[in-house]
């Protein structure tokens, strides 16, 4: 049975490699809880402009649900016969790479850091990059001389399904 052109060939999704980083993201979350912790309980306001105990709470909540949410963001990759489609879950902003434009496509392997200066999106000279983590990917040339390096946990099943969009196949 065919697919649609809307019907994904691929889908994946990677949670960021942020792991070593969360107790730095978590920084002003845990110093606002102590110090509304330390307003609360023993009543002085702190510095010449105080901040009342209720706003101080609620920047922290704040603070906290933005953590939350900065944790649990997701690389989504998805490739159907009109394109590959690479973002963010949670953020709106999405690359697009329609099926007429890819070249050539490979697995690859590549040390984040040194080679593109680290994870996320990218963009170096023609080359952007979308990873999460890891080393594996996949290489894609595009027809304007571009590339673009996606990071995935499953290269080889990655790299086909571009194969079957670049080709028009399901």
């Amino acid at each position: 049975m065919p697919t649609s052109p809307a019907e994904p060939l691929f889908h994946e999704e990677q949670p960021l490699q942020i792991r070593r980083l969360r107790w730095r993201v978590a920084i002003l979350p845990i110093l606002l809880t102590t110090l509304a912790a330390a307003q609360i309980g023993l009543g002085p306001r702190f510095g010449p402009h105080p901040v009342s105990s209720a706003d101080l709470v609620v920047t922290t909540v704040l603070l906290w649900l933005v953590y939350a949410w900065l944790i649990r963001v997701r690389l989504v990759t998805d490739v159907a016969r009109a394109g590959v489609t690479v973002g963010l879950s949670g953020f709106f902003r999405r690359h697009r790479v329609a099926s007429k434009d890819l070249a050539a496509c490979r697995e690859t392997d590549f040390d984040a850091r040194r080679d593109f200066g680290g994870y996320g999106f990218r963009r170096i000279g023609t080359t952007r990059t979308f990873i999460a983590g890891g080393t594996h990917g996949v290489r894609i040339e595009l027809s304007d001389g571009g590339v673009v390096v996606i990071g995935s946990a499953r290269p080889a099943e990655l790299a086909a399904a571009l194969a079957r969009a670049r080709e028009g196949r399901p």
